[in-house]
């Protein structure tokens, strides 16, 4: 309370008098007032100020000397014998714009459209548990996840400035469709589905204590620790994660939107899109699936069979440079060896030599 009081059977104070004062129940309020023997409570003062909580905040039991000039209470310095904190979290107040309504006490996360969007649109206004829905909003992926402090509600396109990147809460109620059964001292995630476009969206199931066994083609974003009951130690920094490979590992994005389908593949006109192991066999079954025709050097190692006709334009030659040449005029064919080959005095332009061992 602002005004403390001394019971003193001595005397009131006059102008000159020093008096010093125990503040039992200390004090944590501005324009703090003191009255001693019902003289009137008069305003303690730092200079020609009324004390504040900044240069008066005293514990219980603290100890302020105080000179009276007769109309005031006027301290010889700033006093701060009892204080709180703010080491344990980060103020986040830069401006940012709602694109939807926000609630109460709710987590915060930013949209691949630069707004901020409430994790869950229900106005839950006390810390009673009701079943809440989760946005649809399309999200950022490694957008930030912030927490609002306060209950005034903030319309669709309003700013808000009351928030935290790190912080401890006791009110996960309000983002959360459970009153209690938490894990403690266990990491609780955003259950997160990827979207073409490079966001994700909260799974209809949207967070959980328990990242995955298999492969679910969902992301798992960590958002801290529950330290208590329905209390949440925000996090700065919030990794996510997969299951691929047969383990979970930290997220690796797709980027499915870059992938040719399998028509481009086919078509072999695009070429700013990846192809994946699938579409390059889509590609050449298509193209081996009709006539194939090539206008350079066919280099073959090893045993090559056909299972339809085959026709030769030009010459065919092997490893040795040694060439077989093909024309309507060949009606005969002669298997050889090399050396049968090679001791042969003269070549028939009608004969086709087929060279084996």
């Amino acid at each position: 309370m602002a005004a403390k009081e001394v019971v003193d059977a001595s005397r009131a104070p006059v102008a000159g008098d020093i008096v010093i004062v125990t503040f039992t129940n200390g004090n944590s309020v501005s324009n703090p007032t003191l009255n001693i023997n019902s003289s009137g409570p008069k305003n303690i003062r730092l200079g020609t100020t009324n004390a504040s909580t900044t240069t008066m905040t005293v514990g219980a039991g603290g100890v302020v000397p105080l000179y009276f000039d007769g109309a005031y209470y006027n301290m010889f310095g700033s006093y701060r014998t009892s204080d709180s904190n703010t080491y344990d979290r980060m103020y986040h107040n830069v401006a940012k714009q709602m694109g939807r309504t926000l609630y109460r006490y709710k987590l915060i996360l930013e949209g691949i459209d630069g707004k901020y969007y409430p994790i869950v649109t229900t106005n839950q206004t006390n810390a009673t548990v009701v079943q809440k829905t989760p946005t649809n909003e399309t999200l950022k992926i490694g957008g930030n996840i912030l927490y609002y402090n306060t209950t005034a509600t903030v319309a669709v396109d309003g700013v808000v400035t009351n928030t935290y990147s790190e912080i401890s809460t006791a009110n996960m109620v309000y983002s959360f469709n459970q009153d209690g059964g938490y894990q403690l001292q266990r990491p609780i995630y955003l259950v997160g589905i990827p979207q073409a476009g490079g966001g994700y969206k909260l799974d209809s199931n949207y967070y959980t204590q328990d990242l995955p066994t298999t492969e679910d083609g969902k992301i798992y974003i960590q958002l801290g620790i529950v330290y208590a009951q329905n209390s949440l130690r925000l996090q700065i920094e919030h990794p996510i994660y997969e299951f691929k490979d047969g383990k979970v590992r930290p997220y690796i994005a797709k980027h499915t939107h870059d992938i040719a389908d399998k028509t481009e593949a086919e078509n072999g006109t695009d070429n700013f899109k990846y192809m994946t192991p699938l579409r390059v066999k889509q590609a050449i079954d298509k193209k081996l699936a009709s006539d194939v025709t090539i206008g350079g050097n066919l280099n073959v190692s090893g045993v090559t069979e056909f299972n339809d006709e085959v026709y030769f334009n030009n010459n065919v030659e092997n490893s040795n440079g040694e060439m077989a040449v093909f024309s309507p005029a060949i009606n005969t064919i002669v298997k050889l060896t090399q050396a049968q080959y090679n001791a042969l005095s003269s070549k028939s332009g009608t004969t086709l030599y087929l060279i084996v061992g």
